[in-house]
């Protein structure tokens, strides 16, 4: 028999399930038990189980900002590779480090990607044929969704773009300020001439 629990409080009851989480999910628990099957398999010739191959893969995905895994899962097999020379080229442009940068990049080139989908079904349909209610309603719906594609692709844009965009500071004490940005301010106020 386990043994007795006493004093269980909530405080020591949400600490033992952070734990279990750690145990359960983290990342160093899997990194070990990882590092030691490697080390049989590049020393042998191991062949990896089907638990340790999805031990690698979950693993994959934890890392996925760097690795890219949960992206290319979420798209068609013809845009893998695509969607990961994409990424790439988005962190680099954008000098993306942080985890929610990343994760920004990984919904641009979703977006992106979907909506290249929906256009190569869509183009099945350029053809000027008879089309019935079916198709034509299947059509509206893949336009919607390239639509929203396109959509998403431009805000997840615009917000990294802004997160990117350094900040302006101003300090500016006067009664009148004029702030633009490329335009040209007339200001047609007569200046009162001592003479």
């Amino acid at each position: 028999m386990g043994k007795k629990l006493t004093n269980y409080t909530p405080e020591k009851t949400k600490k033992w399930i952070i734990n279990l989480g750690k145990k359960l999910y983290g990342s160093d628990n899997q990194l070990k038990k990882i590092s030691k099957v490697l080390e049989k398999h590049f020393s042998s010739d191991h062949t990896f189980s089907e638990k340790e191959g999805k031990t690698i893969y979950d693993l994959a995905r934890t890392f996925n900002d760097q690795t890219g895994t949960a992206l290319i899962e979420s798209i068609d097999k013809d845009y893998e590779c695509l969607a990961f020379r994409m990424k790439n080229k988005i962190e680099k442009e954008y000098n993306c480090k942080l985890l929610s940068e990343k994760a920004l990049v990984d919904q641009i080139v979703n977006s992106y990607i979907r909506k290249l989908g929906y256009s190569k079904i869509m183009k099945l349909y350029d053809k000027p044929t008879s089309l019935c209610n079916e198709q034509v309603n299947l059509l509206k719906f893949y336009s919607m969704e390239c639509d929203r594609c396109h959509r998403q692709f431009i805000s997840g844009l615009e917000t990294l773009r802004a997160i990117k965009q350094p900040s302006l500071k101003v300090n500016i004490k006067s009664n009148k300020a004029y702030i633009s940005q490329n335009q040209q301010i007339n200001n047609n106020e007569k200046i009162n001439d001592p003479k």
